[in-house]
């Protein structure tokens, strides 16, 4: 079941995302043997400019239970100085023999950070 999530992040910020992956029928998905990807990218066209896995930034808080938590390292998602950027993201799960389940797509609002002047 995909899930849409949207966010207002500031250019630079960290952040976390905690996430319930569930299957078709809204039943926890077992992430044990699954390969999870995160990836992010202006609203542009281009290509990702995040990609996390659960090897690198996704952390199975509870694997059985479809939980986890998605890191995104600060200075990831930036935008130009002074202005507000559109960017896509999404979760997916794999198994080993390529199939493929959307956690959640959405719209990432990026505003310039409060900390530098614009």
């Amino acid at each position: 079941m995909t899930e849409q999530v949207d966010a207002t992040w500031y250019s630079g910020d960290s952040r976390e995302i905690d996430v319930t992956a569930v299957d078709a029928n809204g039943a926890a998905l077992d992430l044990t043997s699954l390969t999870t990807i995160y990836s992010a990218q202006p609203d542009d066209g281009s290509a990702p400019k995040v990609t996390l896995t659960n090897s690198d930034g996704i952390t199975y808080t509870d694997a059985v239970n479809g939980l986890m938590t998605i890191a995104v390292p600060k200075n990831r998602i930036v935008t130009p100085k002074g202005r507000i950027t559109r960017w896509t993201h999404s979760c997916r799960c794999e198994d080993g023999s390529g199939n493929s389940v959307t956690i959640f797509v959405g719209v990432v609002t990026v505003h310039p950070s409060p900390a530098s002047p614009s």
